[in-house]
């Protein structure tokens, strides 16, 4: 009959846990009959022998390219052994593998899809990626330099709108007359010719005689007042009207405070005072 020391180690080792289950069956060689030592150290080894076997198979398949089947392989040396030293890390090993042979597999399938065409578009693009940063770079001094020798350029002065005049003129198809030279600083214009005073005891020429002969003819702008003269008698010589005289003192009341003050050398205002002298003659 097997003892209990024996069945727990025959249980370990069939629950997967053969590095445990032989540190047991060291610990126990006092506890146990020399027979079941001895069967169940060969169980060891047989589990050790079929482990270390499917994980040379793995490392095999690996190398051949057949990832699946060497996980595969990893995977029933785990179930025989769970704490067999490396198989954990075996597998996660080719976990990466696998996923990175999936990934080349996708790609190369989307490459066939894609043509010849975007194929050698993405090879520029990873050859002309590392350079971006220094292309930028480049591109951005180009751009500042631009900038600068733009603002230190020659400024281009801005011409006149121009005037409504020239504007009208140009549309007219008429030539533009030249403009007037500009005078030189600090000249003065010449001083304009003095008014020429009408001869004493003479009134300014009249107005030229109108078409009609028995027009009303006007009268003349100023008239220079003489000694010895009156409002009646100046209306009187100068409108042929003697009841002008009433006219001319309300046309130059702004001079004469009296109508019977006359001053030698005074000029009198006769404009818009009907004048009579042409229907006279």
């Amino acid at each position: 009959m097997e003892s209990i020391m024996a069945r727990e180690i025959r249980e370990t080792m069939l629950a997967g846990r053969t590095i445990e289950a032989r540190a047991m069956l060291i610990g126990a060689s006092d506890t146990i009959s020399v027979e079941e030592r001895s069967g169940l150290a060969q169980e060891l080894l047989r589990l050790q022998t079929e482990i270390e076997r499917l994980l040379a198979s793995a490392e095999a398949l690996e190398k051949e390219g057949r990832i699946d089947e060497a996980k595969a392989a990893c995977l029933a040396a785990r179930q025989l052994s769970s704490d067999f030293p490396g198989i954990d890390e075996e597998i996660k090993r080719l976990d990466e593998s696998q996923q990175l042979a999936r990934a080349v597999q996708h790609r190369n399938q989307r490459t066939r899809e894609a043509g010849p065409e975007k194929t050698v578009a993405a090879a520029w693009s990873q050859r002309i990626r590392p350079l971006a940063p220094a292309l930028a770079a480049a591109v951005g001094v180009l751009l500042l330099g631009f900038l600068l020798l733009r603002g230190n350029g020659p400024t281009v002065p801005q011409q006149p709108a121009p005037t409504p005049a020239v504007q009208e003129t140009v549309a007219s198809g008429q030539p533009t007359p030249p403009p007037a030279a500009a005078k030189p600083a600090g000249e003065t214009p010449p001083p304009a010719a003095p008014a020429t005073p009408a001869a004493e005891g003479q009134s300014p020429p009249s107005a030229s005689a109108p078409a009609n002969a028995g027009a009303t003819k006007p009268a003349s702008v100023l008239y220079t007042v003489r000694p010895g003269d009156s409002l009646s008698i100046i209306a009187t010589r100068e409108l042929c009207r003697q009841p002008a005289w009433k006219e001319i003192y309300e046309r130059n009341r702004d001079l004469l405070a009296d109508p019977t003050k006359l001053q030698p050398g005074m000029q009198l205002r006769l404009d818009g005072i009907e004048n009579s002298c042409g229907q006279a003659r």
